[in-house]
């Protein structure tokens, strides 16, 4: 039996899984238009999303208010101009996989941490806009300290917060 047939079968089922629409999670698109993104999410309930190419979207931004430690949560425009977008738009042409495994020195330099890892604060805060549900939470490592937050709903980074000075999740832990 020739393996051309079942290759051909198997890349035809893989078509068919990815066409199956699987609902988005409403509370990412509920008051969001998502107008950034050209096209929906690719979900699909068994392909993972090594695979596919980064994008992102900041509208569902959490934006309002401070944190205790004085940072207030909205970013500026120079901030954004100058040091977000550049480093978030870089990696579009970036696989998840890619993004997962880039390292800086021994570490990782793009990690999901389990929301109880994150600071009390910023863990009561997702309570505060409904999103304690997740169990998961993305980050980009921007800079020395500079991180930026978010979920990952398949191929999309949903940008949450921009933490500059390491605080949502702290390097030294008790």
């Amino acid at each position: 039996m020739s393996k051309k047939p079942i290759i051909a079968e198997k890349v035809k089922a893989a078509k068919r899984i990815a066409a199956i629409s699987v609902p988005f999670p409403e509370k990412f698109i509920k008051s969001a238009e998502l107008k950034y993104l050209k096209s929906k999410p690719i979900v699909s309930p068994t392909a993972p999303r090594g695979h596919l190419k980064m994008r992102y979207t900041k509208e569902r931004a959490d934006r309002v208010g401070k944190w205790s430690w004085g940072q207030m949560r909205k970013w500026d425009k120079a901030t954004w101009d100058a040091t977000i977008f550049p480093h978030i738009s870089g990696y579009k042409s970036k696989t998840w996989l890619e993004i997962e495994n880039e390292v800086s020195g021994k570490h990782k330099r793009n990690k999901s941490y389990p929301i109880y890892k994150i600071c009390p604060e910023a863990q009561a805060r997702l309570v505060d806009i409904q999103l304690e549900d997740l169990d998961e939470i993305f980050r980009f490592r921007v800079g020395f300290t500079q991180r930026l937050y978010g979920f990952r709903i398949c191929d999309v980074f949903f940008i949450l917060w921009w933490d500059p000075e390491h605080k949502i999740y702290p390097l030294s832990r008790d």
